[in-house]
């Protein structure tokens, strides 16, 4: 008995969404099976294709399975959904919900799929609509800190930062090097919004940080919750502090993540704000590096953990849900 798209399509989504971290290029369209229908699934980088689509299309060998390389620009897929329409699946790395939100009305509510259910609750909260509708799906675990180049430490015999004092010393050597000593794509609201989650790690830890995100959370709370008079304060003095030692300017604003990855591989750059995949992505490329934490004033270390990327169904799947199980009935 042929199966029902819609059944592929909510297999399909499950098979990446609790996929493991096999991320490393594409366009595949798998070898095609007689009678069956396709789906269409658009990736955000070709860096998924070379393990990331043949193991989801391994775990549904009954299932034809189009992987598109598309691009990592929410407008990009709205020009998709105003000129033809959505594919049944889309995904893209690092965004805000306001960047999302032109593409909501477009996108399948999953709030109450099984697979929102076998998310952790402190990712799915990141991506809940006010209205409580869950569009986005976190995959695979992302570890973010700063990625740092070590080839560079050793050739000026800089030590390798242990606590905020010395990264900070580490930058003002480079800077008179005529190197970049740390940097990070600010273009992007989601870079600051994550340098001022790491830089405040230990005041929204501590017992003041925990009572404010708790409120802030609280799914039964009437009342709209904003940045306190307690915790806040600091973490934006820290991040003042932290603009000032990092010498961020208003260029760097305009700095987006192709221009922090090439000013790093061409050695103009010893430090940048980025993830454990970039680590892996330079040593590949013969490029000493390592990774270091956010340091702390009290001393900690954190390193901040994020979904790799995110994934939605196209809502026009929503009607043809419906009308299978209107068909069903008959």
């Amino acid at each position: 008995m042929k199966k029902k798209k819609w059944n592929k399509i909510l297999a399909v989504l499950l098979a990446m969404v609790t996929a493991v971290s096999l991320l490393s290029g594409c366009s595949g369209k798998s070898a095609e099976k007689e009678d069956a229908e396709t789906i269409t699934v658009y990736l955000w980088s070709t860096s998924l294709c070379e393990k990331y689509a043949p193991y989801i299309q391994e775990q549904l060998p009954d299932i034809n399975v189009e992987f598109v390389v598309g691009n990592n620009d929410l407008d990009f897929y709205k020009f998709l959904e105003e000129n033809g329409g959505l594919p049944d699946i889309i995904t893209c790395c690092r965004f805000s919900l306001h960047d999302a939100s032109p593409l909501k009305d477009s996108l399948m509510d999953l709030s109450t799929t099984n697979m929102a259910g076998a998310v952790y609750d402190t990712y799915l909260r990141n991506f809940m609509n006010e209205d409580g509708s869950v569009n986005w799906l976190p995959v695979c675990a992302d570890a973010h800190g700063f990625v740092v180049n070590k080839d560079l430490f050793e050739k000026y015999d800089i030590p390798l930062p242990t606590d905020y004092e010395s990264f900070v010393s580490a930058c003002q050597v480079f800077e008179e090097m005529g190197i970049r000593g740390f940097a990070a794509d600010y273009y992007y609201d989601y870079t600051c919004m994550e340098t001022l989650q790491g830089l405040s790690a230990s005041e929204l830890s501590s017992a003041d940080g925990r009572r404010w995100r708790t409120t802030y959370s609280d799914p039964d709370s009437t009342k709209r919750e904003g940045l306190d008079s307690t915790v806040w304060p600091e973490a934006f003095e820290r991040m003042e502090q932290f603009i000032q030692d990092t010498g961020l300017s208003q260029d760097d604003l305009d700095m987006n993540y192709d221009d922090i990855v090439e000013m790093y591989r061409s050695g103009k750059l010893a430090m940048y704000f980025g993830s454990s995949f970039g680590v892996k992505m330079f040593q590949d490329q013969g490029i000493n590096t390592t990774f270091l934490p956010f340091f702390q004033e009290n001393g900690e270390k954190w390193l901040m953990t994020t979904p790799y990327f995110q994934v939605a169904l196209n809502r026009d799947l929503t009607r043809m849900k419906h009308a299978e199980r209107k068909q069903w009935k008959y």
